[in-house]
């Protein structure tokens, strides 16, 4: 892989006009709900015009091609996954998700257009860490990005590279890269931090991420809200009292009941995200809301006709209070961003 131009570290304060006009055009397409994420691309790819290079056939990273290698004090062997968590995911499909449902195309839409506003410049190089079949690697690569995705579940993996994917892929654990320091311009976590049930393993992934980042390189991390549980049965008109039960203990401690669906994993409230980003040692550190506060709605709406404006009109909130502290334990998810 040839060098990568270097990081550009932005701010709340930095953001550019050009981002802010992007931010407009994306609210201009609704008139599918396709276009979400079909205007969030196009973003992408405008916000690096004149400034990206789009890799040619020679250049795009090819899967049979060795990622840079870490030293032998950073490989550990691949913990085995626990049983829930790989029953979970053995049975999720999660392009399907996010391509066919109303609340997985507004979760897409939003994470690709955070992470335009988050990431540098390509072509540099970004781990997706937890990337699972590479729904956001495929993405990026496709605009120029050098990816390579690592993730703890097998099939993930071998489903990432199995159609030709244009980004390197591997076996791994977030707690233990292997990847030789300071040797990428991003990181993503959009997966990890919601199984690490104890903080030290949440903290150590995201120093993990530190070490790889070259200095001033970005890592953007998503995390579960720590109310998404209580949220969606209450939308749903199933909260019981067993289950408000269990909701209420997971607001409490952070730790989600399997019961409640999903699987073994901790909800994060938006202070503890930004504490563990701050104790891992990253600066310029913000906590957004991706779906925001109408995704309940997006999600039990079952009227095709009403689906397209909701989706347009939940992604609208979700801009205007995405750093509103009294609006994101509204989100179902949070993503956070920081410096190294």
């Amino acid at each position: 892989m040839g060098p990568v131009t270097s990081p550009r570290p932005r701010s709340e304060a930095t953001a550019t006009a050009q981002e802010r006009t992007q931010a407009a055009e994306l609210a201009s397409h609704g008139d599918t709900l396709r276009a979400p994420t079909k205007a969030a691309e196009a973003a992408l790819s405008r916000a690096k015009a004149g400034r990206a290079h789009v890799l040619t056939a020679e250049d795009q990273p090819h899967p049979s091609r060795t990622a840079p290698r870490a030293s032998e004090e950073h490989r550990r062997p691949v913990p085995p996954v626990e049983p829930t968590i790989q029953a979970y995911y053995a049975t999720l499909v999660e392009h399907e998700r996010l391509d066919t449902t109303c609340h997985g195309r507004l979760e897409r839409a939003r994470t690709q257009e955070l992470l335009t506003r988050t990431l540098p410049e390509a072509p540099a190089r970004i781990l997706d860490v937890g990337g699972g079949t590479g729904v956001y690697a495929a993405w990026l690569a496709e605009a120029g990005y050098a990816v390579h995705l690592i993730d703890v579940i097998p099939e993930h993996v071998a489903a990432a590279l199995n159609d030709g994917a244009a980004f390197t892929a591997a076996l791994g654990d977030a707690r233990h890269l292997d990847e030789p320091d300071d040797s990428a311009e991003a990181v993503m976590m959009l997966g990890p931090l919601y199984h690490l049930l104890d903080r030290n393993d949440r903290v150590q992934a995201l120093r993990e991420a530190r070490r790889v980042l070259r200095p001033g390189g970005t890592l953007a991390a998503a995390v579960i809200s720590r109310h998404a549980a209580l949220l969606a049965y209450a939308s749903r008109g199933e909260l019981d009292p067993g289950r408000r039960d269990l909701a209420l203990a997971t607001l409490g401690h952070g730790q989600h009941d399997p019961q409640l669906g999903f699987t073994t994993a901790f909800f994060h409230t938006p202070d503890e995200a930004l504490s563990e980003f701050r104790v891992a040692g990253f600066h310029d550190v913000h906590v957004r809301a991706i779906e925001g506060p109408m995704w309940t709605a997006v999600k039990t709406c079952t009227d095709p006709t009403h689906q397209d404006a909701l989706v347009e009109s939940a992604l609208m909130c979700a801009r205007a209070v995405e750093t509103d502290p009294a609006m994101l334990a509204a989100s179902a998810h949070l993503l956070a961003t920081g410096h190294a």
